[in-house]
């Protein structure tokens, strides 16, 4: 409780795929990710974590509507799908 730790690594070896996959905005190829004890797909294993990402910026896939969607599925709010 109350530790901090740094992901330390060259271009490439996968800090932001792992971060990415750990707050459910990926999906592992093979296996499977844990926070705190809890399957990172889980919202309830995400409530305990903060993240700011490098660059705010969404891809270009994404329409106003599916963005916020997104952002509410990670947060565990129903989106009415």
């Amino acid at each position: 409780a109350g530790s901090t730790f740094g992901l330390l690594g060259p271009n490439g070896a996968g800090k932001t795929s792992l971060v990415k996959m750990l707050l459910g905005m990926t999906t592992p190829t093979e296996g499977e990710a844990l926070l705190f004890g809890i399957p990172s797909r889980d919202p309830a294993a995400r409530r305990r974590v903060g993240y700011i990402p490098e660059n705010g910026r969404y891809p270009g896939y994404h329409t106003a509507r599916s963005f916020l969607e997104f952002h509410a599925k990670l947060a565990g709010v129903a989106t009415g799908e």
